[in-house]
This record gives structure tokens, sequence and C-alpha cells, in this order.
């Protein structure tokens, strides 16, 4: 249990430390900054990433914990555990696409 909760903190960690370090370059970050459409794209850009990284996450959560319930074998403590990560995976899902659907409102908004 421990090497999957490692296997998968590295996962997020693969995926977000380019995300990172793309934002980190301040010089190149003034020439593409110079109006509010530009910051838009910049967000949309960011929020896909995330979009992204938390659909994967999500569905691993699902796979462990179907791969969990088949495995319990009766035992009702692993058949809550499993019910349990898939229920949270599937509200990370929700939270994913309401997130991204409120960039998409922000730009709508903010004339995009």
């Amino acid at each position: 249990m421990n090497k999957t909760l490692i296997s998968l903190i590295l996962l997020s960690l693969l995926v977000m430390v380019p995300a990172g370090s793309l934002l980190a370059q301040e010089e190149e970050l003034e020439e593409i900054v110079s109006t509010p459409g530009d910051i838009l794209a910049i967000i949309e850009t960011v929020a896909d990433w995330l979009f992204s990284a938390l659909i994967i996450l999500a569905s691993l959560f699902i796979v462990w914990g179907g791969f969990e319930y088949v495995m319990a074998g009766g035992d009702d403590t692993k058949v809550t555990s499993a019910r349990s990560k898939i229920k949270n995976a599937l509200i990370g899902v929700i939270i994913a696409v309401a997130a991204k659907g409120l960039v998409a409102v922000v730009r709508s908004i903010l004339g995009g």
C-alpha cells in the first residue's frame, strides 16, 4: 500500500513539475502576458494540465478501488474501504469538471 502511495505521489510530481517550470520563467512571462486574453490563456493552460492530472489520478483510484472491491472476499472493512476510494475518486472527477467549467465561465464573463 505504501508503494502505491509513493508511486501516485511520484506520478503527480511528474505531471506538475513541467507546469511549474514553465511558469517559473519570469522573463519570458512578461513578454507573453500583455493583455487580459493572454492571462486567460495561461489560466486555461494550467487548468488543462490540472484537469488532465486529476482525471488520471481519479482513474487510478477507481481502478485501485475496483481491485480492492473484487479482492475483498466478503470482508466488510475492505469492501467499505474500496467503496470509499471509488466514491472519493468520483467526487474528484466532479470537482475537476466543475473547475474546468469555471474557467469557461470566467472566460465568457471577461469577454474571451
